[in-house]
């Protein structure tokens, strides 16, 4: 399951991380991918990507053993430390994968997470050279608005 546009206290494992709450009234917050080999077969490079105009909420991890970052926002003046941006969770073999923050169809970071969300969502497999039908409930929600 993937959630988009998820509050970190929402989530079991995760918590709003200390500062004024959403970000950021007065400047960007870069987001990036620490590491892309969780989606190898997107051809992805990891690269700081602006939340300018993307309403997003900076998190910490409570529990380790469940939830893992993959996503992480960068330090400004209102987070001065790196903050969670997404986090990838383990509940006995199910997998969910949660977003910080929302998206819209003019911005190039929601471009770009779109792409992550749909490779490790359908685990690389995808209609067209292979011909393979993976036909998995996904819900595009902020994403492609």
């Amino acid at each position: 399951m993937i959630h988009l546009d998820g509050f970190p206290g929402s989530f079991n494992g995760t918590t709003l991380a200390p500062g004024p709450g959403g970000c950021c009234s007065t400047e960007d917050q870069m987001v990036y991918l620490p590491d892309t080999s969780f989606v190898p077969t997107a051809g992805l490079k990891s690269a700081n990507l602006s939340t300018n105009g993307l309403w997003h909420y900076p998190a910490t991890i409570t529990d380790p053993t469940t939830s893992t970052a993959f996503l992480n926002f960068a330090p400004n003046t209102e987070y001065p430390s790196t903050t969670v941006a997404g986090v990838i969770q383990n509940f006995g073999g199910r997998e969910q994968m949660v977003f910080f923050l929302d998206g819209g169809s003019w911005a190039l970071t929601t471009n770009y997470l779109g792409h992550v969300w749909f490779h490790w969502g359908y685990r690389g497999l995808y209609n067209g050279f292979r011909r393979v039908a993976m036909h998995q409930q996904s819900s595009s929600f902020d994403f492609f608005r």
